[in-house]
């Protein structure tokens, strides 16, 4: 289906900007919009929402109580 392709390639890029350590400054935009992209998963893509929620759990472990704050509503969202 053509809008799991469009989905993968979004989720593809936003992932690559998430990976920038220089862009943490707008981190959360970009998780809210991989949320809203990866929200109800299909077969094809599963694999950036797993990508996804492991990088997810990796910022969790070096993040301030404030920004797991802004976080935690965001990752609720997806299970």
């Amino acid at each position: 289906k053509i809008q799991n392709y469009y989905k993968s390639i979004v989720a593809n890029g936003l992932l690559s900007i998430l990976s920038d350590e220089s862009l943490c400054n707008i981190r959360v935009m970009i998780i809210q919009a991989l949320v809203s992209t990866l929200s109800n998963p299909k077969n094809a893509t599963l694999s950036y929402f797993d990508r996804f929620i492991n990088k997810l759990l990796k910022i969790f472990e070096t993040a301030s109580t404030a920004e797991i704050k802004q976080y935690i509503p965001l990752y609720c969202s997806l299970i």
